[in-house]
């Protein structure tokens, strides 16, 4: 594996802040997406970099943006390497001139060296699986992360978003809190795969023929647009999964993953945005909070939605809009104006008495105190998160400027 010394660590990490993003030019692709023009392995791991007075040169170990070499680890941890060289396309394991991923590959890869442990120890929290129909079993590894396991991944994440015009970096705080880019990532709740997906997501994106319908989506649009062309040979052949237990291993072994677990990610942000779009008509919600001040004009929809969805997330989109309506409703009985910081998740300063009140009237501490089902803390959490990446990079280069905020 190639080592940095400490040295040349600070003297590029110098560079990098007199060059500010000049590493790496962004060109439009055929769908209008942004790509990354180079492929040297140590500009895109250090790209972005964050260039202020807040990260001290020398601060950020050159550890968290390093590949793992398969020689230091062990079997156990070498499977998805293995599988991956056997039976996934080089167009997926390989560097690329233009990736469709809007983010760098050093957010995955910095995700990945700060998850799920270290080493080749074992966690309660990764599956083993002998075969797709397999049970999963615990205490499974972390894979090994050489550069094969992290491009595969990248290239998949960009393709398949891309293609089904998913947001992507609405993401990252999730999976970082999350799976952490484990393909093998099992929660308590059975959560599977990179989307850390429950059966309850699996059986709905299986219902309705939603599942056919979006590889016929997919296989239609390639026609078009170079991402869905790229994963379209591979897109024919999924097949829908059995929602309960005898389907995780299929959300997480390779070759199906990790093409079959994304897949199904899209699949449920469609539907749950649908869901969350019939329930804010239902429930008069954009009228009502224009009659509380914040009209259309002052914010975007597209943001409210993408709150709710991150919400919905761990409470359910149909829910996520039910709290909502319920926090309006207090708003209503408080007999006074909602503003923008109502809707930022960014816990402030709490040790001024303005600044106190202000968050408490605040829809994520409405959160913090009625939310259910799920973790009454979850968006602060994720917001937190995001703020993880914000201090290693450039803000908006891993996570949106407008995460969790109208």
């Amino acid at each position: 594996m190639f080592r940095l010394s400490p040295m040349f660590f600070i003297c590029f990490v110098g560079l990098s802040i007199l060059t500010a993003f000049g590493i790496h030019s962004f060109t439009s692709s055929g769908s209008g997406s942004k790509s990354f023009a180079s492929t040297d392995p140590l500009n895109q791991d250090f790209e972005g970099a964050r260039s202020s007075t807040s990260l001290t040169i020398g601060s950020v170990d050159s550890k968290n943006f390093e590949f793992e070499d398969e020689s230091q680890c062990s079997d156990a941890r070498k499977v998805y390497e293995r599988s991956f060289a056997r039976n996934i396309p080089s167009l997926f394991r390989d560097d690329r001139v233009r990736s469709f991923s809007d983010f760098p590959r050093a957010c995955m890869t910095f995700i990945l060296n700060n998850s799920m442990g270290s080493g080749n120890s074992s966690s309660a929290s990764l599956a083993v699986c002998s075969s797709e129909k397999s049970g999963a079993k615990r205490n499974g590894s972390k894979a090994c992360l050489t550069k094969t396991y992290v491009n595969t991944l990248y290239n998949y994440f960009g393709d398949v978003f891309d293609c089904m015009g998913v947001p992507q970096k609405e993401y990252l705080p999730k999976i970082f809190n999350e799976s952490g880019f484990q393909m093998a990532a099992f929660g308590r709740k059975q959560e599977a795969g990179l989307g850390y997906l429950l059966s309850i997501a699996v059986k709905d994106a299986n219902n309705d023929h939603s599942f056919e319908k979006f590889k016929e989506k997919i296989l239609s649009d390639a026609a078009d647009k170079e991402s869905c062309r790229n994963i379209s040979a591979q897109v024919k052949n999924l097949a829908p999964l059995d929602p309960g237990p005898a389907g995780k291993c299929g959300l997480m072994v390779s070759p199906s993953n990790p093409l079959l677990n994304l897949f199904y990610v899209g699949v449920k942000y469609w539907k749950d945005r649908g869901y969350i779009e019939d329930a804010l008509a239902q429930m008069k919600i954009i009228e009502r909070m224009s009659r509380l001040g914040l009209d259309e004009d002052s914010y975007s929809r597209e943001q409210l939605y993408q709150i709710l969805n991150t919400i919905g997330f761990n409470a359910g989109p149909v829910t996520a809009v039910t709290l909502l309506h319920g926090y309006l409703k207090k708003v209503e009985s408080q007999g006074r104006k909602l503003t923008l910081q109502d809707f930022n998740f960014e816990e402030p300063d709490l040790g001024s008495l303005e600044n106190r009140k202000a968050w408490e009237g605040g829809f994520a501490y409405y959160l913090r105190v009625n939310q259910a089902p799920g973790t009454k803390t979850y968006g602060i959490i994720l917001k937190e998160r995001a703020q993880e990446l914000n201090q290693v990079f450039k803000e908006g280069v891993c996570v949106p400027n407008s995460y969790l905020a109208l």
